[in-house]
């Protein structure tokens, strides 16, 4: 009976000793994290720090960056109101899409403005099993929904959201020509959501965007949407459109099969079926797809200290941005500093796992374009691999663009991201008359 008293005794004592350890080498390892964020560089990989960032420890800071861009974005739209002569229009909506979907159905729209306490708690009650996704439709002032012709889905990078396009330029681009309207979206994880929900997969992401794009087509007027639609994605945004050609495959074995919504083509620039870890040999790379590229990392660094570390990898056109009138820390401002933590955190996890199969890229039938940038090899994404999806693809198309340009090429130079996309769906349009 002693016996057995002392070994529980000891059992305990052990246990309470590893809790102490543990709770000493979280604390230890936070401290390290934090103090080295201006590099970027922790080398961490317990699994107890996890829970020591999370939300709370950061809370302060993300107000503070909310509040901030929230500012921004009421005196830019201010200016907006006040300028007689602002070109376009925008209309602002939120959708709730399902939390856990199983298949494609459709959005719902909600409005969260001017409710009283009972609507108030009905839309609570209902966003049990749904979330809100943020989305807008930019189109020409002087447009009627009788001219638009296209309409043009932005599916942004990793840590970026809505507003990282219109500062970039590329939207009033887009809408330039009269018959063109433009839809934004954030995807879980991007802008000012802070209701994050957990998801595995690019798969996710697309089946959320689809929801979205039936729901607007079937109300074409009301939302401003052309009778022709073209999926353009940016890094993470390339592999979520990636997979909207899978699922709209006519193919499709195992999973749905979509009639609508009607997507004309889809074009892909920072991405590839391999996803960012085929391919990598470097240090920087090893670190941000292996060490770095983790739920850990971003708690422990900061959103600020990551984006520091990939600028070593991204190395950006500091000529083409300044030439735009950016730099690299506006563009950080309207992508990872309008995140949280957890969003941020599972976009990277999709990104280092995504990988589609052969047969799947050979089931995409939709006029599919990919680009690419010598720059942006140094981000992980191999032309060979692009070349081979393009190839792969029945009605694939591989470009490459003469420039040193980096993985931030769409921000460096939008006029020719728009101007080779564009060249890309008339080509595409006319194919499908």
């Amino acid at each position: 009976m002693a016996s057995s008293r002392v070994k529980a005794t000891t059992t305990i004592a052990l246990s309470v000793i590893e809790d102490v350890l543990t709770l000493a080498t979280t604390m230890v390892a936070s401290s390290i994290a934090f103090s080295m964020r201006s590099i970027g560089f922790v080398l961490l990989k317990s699994p107890h720090v996890v829970p020591v960032f999370k939300r709370g420890a950061r809370e302060r800071e993300y107000a503070e960056i909310r509040d901030e861009e929230k500012r921004l974005l009421e005196k830019e739209k201010e200016e907006e109101e006040e300028d007689d002569s602002a070109s376009l229009r925008r209309i602002e909506m939120e959708f709730a899409v399902p939390r856990a979907p199983t298949v494609v159905g459709k959005a719902r729209e909600i409005l969260f403005q001017e409710q009283n306490q009972e609507d108030a708690k009905q839309l609570e009650a209902k966003l049990v099993s749904e979330f809100a996704m943020s989305a807008s439709v930019f189109y020409p002032a002087d447009a009627s929904s009788s001219s638009l012709e296209n309409t043009v889905v932005l599916l942004n990078c990793t840590g970026g959201t809505q507003e990282t396009w219109r500062a970039s330029g590329v939207v009033e681009r887009f809408c330039e020509k009269k018959n063109c309207s433009v839809l934004t979206l954030d995807m879980r994880g991007q802008g000012l959501e802070t209701d994050i929900v957990d998801y595995d997969s690019l798969r996710v992401l697309a089946m959320d965007v689809l929801a979205v794009l039936r729901t607007v087509q079937e109300e074409k007027k009301r939302y401003k949407i052309g009778a022709k639609m073209h999926v353009v994605g940016y890094s993470i945004g390339a592999g979520v459109a990636m997979w909207i050609g899978v699922l709209l495959s006519p193919n499709r074995r195992g999973g749905e099969r979509l009639t609508r919504p009607k997507v004309d083509s889809i074009s892909l620039y920072g991405f590839t079926s391999k996803g960012v870890i085929a391919g990598r040999k470097n240090f920087i790379d090893r670190v941000l797809t292996q060490a770095f590229a983790t739920e850990m990392f971003v708690r422990a660094c900061g959103i600020r200290g990551f984006i520091g570390l990939m600028r070593l990898g991204i190395r950006p056109n500091y000529d083409a941005l300044n030439a735009q009138k950016m730099n690299v820390d506006d563009l950080t401002h309207y992508t990872c500093d309008t995140n949280t933590l957890d969003g941020f955190a599972y976009q990277v996890k999709s990104w280092t796992t995504f990988e589609l199969s052969r047969d799947e890229i050979k089931s995409i039938e939709i006029p599919t374009l990919i680009l690419h940038c010598k720059g942006d090899e140094r981000a992980g994404h191999k032309r060979e691999h692009k070349r081979f999806d393009a190839e792969t693809m029945p009605r694939g198309e591989f470009l490459q663009i003469q420039g040193d340009y980096s993985h931030l090429w769409p921000y460096e130079n939008p006029e020719q991201f728009v101007r080779v996309v564009e060249e890309f769906q008339n080509r595409a349009s006319a194919r499908r008359l």
